[in-house]
């Protein structure tokens, strides 16, 4: 069980998730650094080179990663 608080839950008005300052390495590799996004009601993709922290970030919004650093907020 993934006991790392990583997403917090808080009343939004027109933002529905905001991701403030994450950090992911593996290792000595910086796969995301200090990454920070508002994003609204909405349809959105992440578009970007092979290898530019895509995945990283989907995976560590969704929980499957720890995150090194930074925080997640999912507005309801």
């Amino acid at each position: 069980m993934n006991k790392e608080k990583t997403i917090q839950v808080t009343r939004g008005e027109n933002t529905m998730l905001e991701i403030r300052n994450v950090t992911k390495r593996y290792g000595k590799k910086v796969a995301v650094k200090d990454f920070s996004m508002k994003f609204e009601k909405g349809i959105y993709g992440l578009l970007g080179p092979n290898g530019d922290g895509k995945s990283t970030i989907m995976n560590t919004m969704a929980r499957l990663i720890k995150k090194n650093s930074g925080e997640i907020f999912l507005m309801m």
